[in-house]
């Protein structure tokens, strides 16, 4: 949050984005290795990382991250199983 401000972006966690990414985390640890928090770490290094790849193209704006959003970037990869990235 506080890399991305310095790059004029700002970013809110809705209380669904939250939950949803919660429920990711959980739902991944109960079919993977359960790897506890370090999945969070994971998780929202992915959410996250075109927004910081890009952030200079977002200066100015607030991005929400609510549950549409962390489906639109997590949820692709969880049901397709393309989960290498969240493996770590």
């Amino acid at each position: 949050v506080a890399l991305l401000a310095t790059e004029g972006v700002e970013l809110r966690f809705t209380e669904e984005g939250l939950r949803e990414i919660a429920r990711l985390a959980a739902a991944l640890n109960g079919r993977l290795e359960d790897v506890g928090a370090r999945r969070l770490h994971s998780l929202l290094e992915q959410l996250l990382e075109e927004l910081s790849f890009n952030a200079p193209d977002h200066k100015g704006e607030q991005v929400a991250v609510d549950a549409a959003f962390v489906s639109d970037h997590l949820g692709r990869a969880v049901r397709d199983k393309d989960l290498g990235k969240l493996l770590r």
